[in-house]
């Protein structure tokens, strides 16, 4: 009889603990599915916005959250047929990203030789009169062809040889009917020559502008 009862208070035991492993479990998981949500909203943008342009033939979806600027291109070359880029609304963002348009005479995108100190490609036969304003010599990190609207893309990172506040830049070339699209994302570590901190939030935005615009662009 006492073994019987003893078999039984071991059994309610086991059982106990059984429950409240579940409870723990389910407890965590849930958890973590609300710090994942948390992480999810911090950088997601809602429903996107599609910017259309007839002029610069292309298309493609952009964060409702943003605001698309047009105007020349910063060098105005008149090779260069203008730029579109977003804006926050805050002047101190640090956050970077456009696309640059202009005219080419290179066909295949593999052989684009782009100078990132001028930011044009080197096949405009004005690149030698724009000057200079930024001293640091830009470091291509890697490169690869990759495929962006069924047309092949040069995908390059670019560091900017900044030792004091050091920025990095992906840039996405892309060629269709004689025009070349300089997509460039990134984030400036100084901004206006203040020292920035990137934080991990700005780097994942950056990175879903990117991946966002890859997706969905169109080019006619």
């Amino acid at each position: 009889m006492k073994i019987k009862t003893a078999y039984y208070i071991l059994a309610g035991i086991v059982f106990l603990f059984a429950i409240m492993a579940l409870f723990l479990v389910s407890w965590m998981g849930k958890l973590n599915n609300n710090m994942i949500s948390d992480t999810t909203s911090s950088t997601t943008t809602g429903t996107p916005k599609t910017y259309h342009s007839d002029k610069y033939g292309i298309e493609f979806e952009y964060p409702e959250n943003v605001r698309i600027d047009e105007g020349q291109n910063m060098h105005n070359s008149s090779l260069d047929i203008g730029e579109i880029s977003y804006y926050s609304g805050v002047n101190t963002d640090p956050k970077g990203f456009g696309i640059r348009i202009a005219t080419t005479t290179v066909q295949d995108v593999s052989n684009l030789e782009f100078d990132y100190q001028k930011g044009v490609s080197k096949d405009n036969p004005e690149i030698q009169s724009i000057k200079i304003t930024n001293g640091t010599t830009p470091v291509i990190e890697s490169s690869e062809i990759i495929t962006v609207a069924g047309k092949q893309a040069l995908k390059e990172v670019i560091s900017d040889g900044n030792t004091l506040h050091p920025s990095e830049s992906t840039w996405v070339h892309i060629i269709n009917n004689g025009k070349l699209y300089s997509l460039y994302s990134g984030i400036s570590h100084g901004y206006d020559g203040t020292p920035y901190a990137a934080t991990p939030q700005d780097e994942a935005t950056v990175q879903q502008y990117l991946n966002l615009f890859l997706s969905t662009v169109k080019f006619f």
